[in-house]
């Protein structure tokens, strides 16, 4: 693992490498997906027209705006 990591480090240093971008952005895109469907979720949360709690708002007589 210590040399995975070493030799990652060094891909993610040179400017000699081609891919240099690819290999940044295949090992940090796991750290930013969670974060897109996460919003994705509460967007639909909140949507009028498909949102449980939007739909819960008005069935006990609260205003959902």
């Amino acid at each position: 693992m210590l040399g995975l990591a070493l030799l990652m480090a060094l891909i993610f240093d040179t400017v000699v490498v081609r891919l240099r971008s690819v290999f940044q952005m295949v090992a940090f895109l796991p750290y930013a997906i969670p974060g897109v469907i996460a919003s994705i979720i509460w967007a639909f949360l909140y949507l009028p027209g498909t949102s449980p709690i939007v739909n819960l708002l008005d069935q006990i007589g609260l205003p959902s705006d």
